[in-house]
């Protein structure tokens, strides 16, 4: 079995990269359910709860990712034999194909 390892990379923000069909849903859908299944693994990190974060449409969530006030980044699962032969720009493709293990979002002024 080959290691294991993590990426931290950010998410680019969706409006600046004029998406919104297929890849920037499929990024908004899989923010959301990580995003729940980490409420439901750790409530007491967040301040909202996870009933109040599966009420929000997967078009909030795309929202979120628009916003320019927001840098978020993203812990990348990846098997270290096969990364080194992959480019190392990460785009909305790899975002979606890897496994995500973490999730932070920064908001400035």
């Amino acid at each position: 079995m080959a290691p294991t390892a993590f990426r931290l990379v950010t998410i680019p923000i969706l409006s600046d990269l004029g998406v919104r069909e297929v890849p920037g849903t499929r990024l908004a859908e899989k923010s959301r359910n990580f995003r729940l299944l980490a409420r439901k693994s750790s409530p007491n990190a967040f301040a909202s709860t996870y009933e109040a974060e599966s009420k929000r449409s997967i078009e909030q969530t795309y929202e979120r990712l628009t916003n320019s006030k927001a840098v978020q980044y993203v812990a990348l699962k990846f098997d270290v034999e096969t990364t080194e032969q992959e480019v190392s720009v990460v785009g909305l493709d790899e975002l979606d194909r890897n496994e995500w293990e973490g999730f932070i979002a920064l908001l400035g002024p």
